[in-house]
């Protein structure tokens, strides 16, 4: 049984005025570095802003593509929601209350907020934090031993009966009134497969660019460029061996973001791959700015 979202099929406005905005600002300024001598900072430039246009790109078609195929089923083993390329899934064991709501405030936590579009981890008052795929106020709160959902079907009172029915099929006891969330205590560690991974292709970034950097000095010159002003032109030179303070640089940008990203966020592991990711990120911008100084030096 299919339940769709009370909205037209489009997003406001505000959402493609707000990305659109994003792609000029990012994209535009790239379009003048295409012409012109190349030179290391026009190349770091590029990497940054294409890196930046790219990412908001595929946020905007993200969004777009999740929110208008955003609808809630109900199978016979739970509720699935059709949300990007993996819809999420609340079998109905799990289920511990329901109960429709008027959403009267919610603090985003991480995520989208837009124009009634929410999709994400909202704080709830008095309710706590709880996972968000809504379109609008009138939501539906399903709460699970661990979790607590917010979705809008537009034939709430539908949905309402359809749920109700479904639950005692299965014999589920369930109540009426959701309650705050209870804090879960931590057990064991909370590294996913992919956030190690992303600790180790940080890492490796980080030794890979001293062993690069090891590797390449006896085929640079005696003094090379370290430093660019805003025109591109070279205004201080120096010894190969002052490169080695890119991996440090970058050491000190990855850690701390890695640190940070561990610590805050929690049970929430799309956030934690998030940070782990730009940490991974910022190293590899400082490898493309290493490889924009010493390739056109190589000799």
């Amino acid at each position: 049984m299919l339940f769709r979202t009370p909205h037209s099929g489009r997003l406001p406005g505000a959402f493609y005025w707000l990305f659109g905005l994003s792609l000029l600002v990012t994209g535009g300024p790239a379009v003048p570095l295409l012409f012109g001598k190349p030179h290391p900072v026009k190349f770091i430039t590029l990497l940054v802003l294409g890196t930046a246009f790219t990412g908001m790109a595929w946020l905007m078609w993200y969004y777009h593509r999740s929110f208008n195929r955003l609808s809630y089923e109900l199978t016979g083993t739970g509720i699935i929601i059709n949300w990007g390329k993996k819809p999420v899934v609340i079998p109905y064991h799990e289920i511990t209350a329901v109960a429709p709501w008027k959403l009267k405030g919610a603090s985003r936590v991480y995520g989208m907020e837009l124009g009634g579009y929410r999709q994400g981890i909202f704080s709830i008052y008095r309710l706590g934090k709880g996972e968000f795929y809504a379109v609008g106020d009138e939501v539906v709160l399903i709460q699970t031993g661990d979790n607590l959902y917010g979705i809008t079907p537009a034939d709430r009172d539908g949905f309402m009966s359809a749920l109700k029915a479904k639950l005692q099929e299965k014999g589920v006891s369930y109540s009426e009134q959701v309650t705050k969330q209870a804090t879960k205590a931590k057990t064991g560690s909370s590294l996913d497969g992919w956030t190690i991974a992303g600790l180790v292709v940080g890492f490796g970034l980080i030794l890979g660019m001293a062993l690069a950097i090891y590797v390449l000095t006896p085929r640079l010159p005696e003094q090379i460029p370290m430093h660019y002003n805003l025109r591109g032109e070279v205004n201080r030179y120096g010894p190969p061996e002052e490169l080695y303070i890119m991996p440090a640089i970058a050491l000190v940008s990855w850690f701390p973001t890695v640190v940070i990203g561990l610590a805050l966020t929690g049970d929430y592991p799309r956030i934690r791959r998030f940070m782990v990711a730009l940490a991974a990120g910022l190293v590899l911008f400082i490898w493309g700015t290493l490889l924009a100084m010493v390739l056109p030096l190589l000799r």
